[in-house]
């Protein structure tokens, strides 16, 4: 049975609608106070087409920022592994706790 199909007929179509809007605008990774802004312009009879997209257009450069950060990350770790590799445990020394992270 479909998902649109299944649903509870105490609930009316309007709130199924909603509902998978809120799951849809999640998934696209809008907060929930970003999804209340955009239910409140279309319930106040505007199309919340345009504040969509810009709310789009910070997330994506959002997620952009973080994969650069995470590309840095990636690298950090990438040489602490191959340090890891090559340093020999018995030279680790107790003010240093760990010598593959001390720098």
């Amino acid at each position: 049975m479909s998902e649109e199909a299944s649903h509870d007929p105490d609930y009316d179509d309007t709130v199924v609608a909603r509902l998978q809007f809120v799951r849809c605008a999640q998934a696209a990774g809008l907060t929930l106070s970003e999804i209340a802004s955009v239910i409140e312009l279309r319930d106040e009879g505007a199309a919340p087409c345009e504040h969509v997209g810009r709310l789009l257009d910070a997330k994506l450069s959002d997620v952009r920022e973080r994969i650069g950060q995470l590309r840095v990350l990636e690298g950090e770790l990438g040489r602490l592994v191959e340090r890891a590799r090559t340093l020999d445990p018995a030279e680790c020394v107790e003010p240093a706790i760990c010598h593959i992270l001390h720098r």
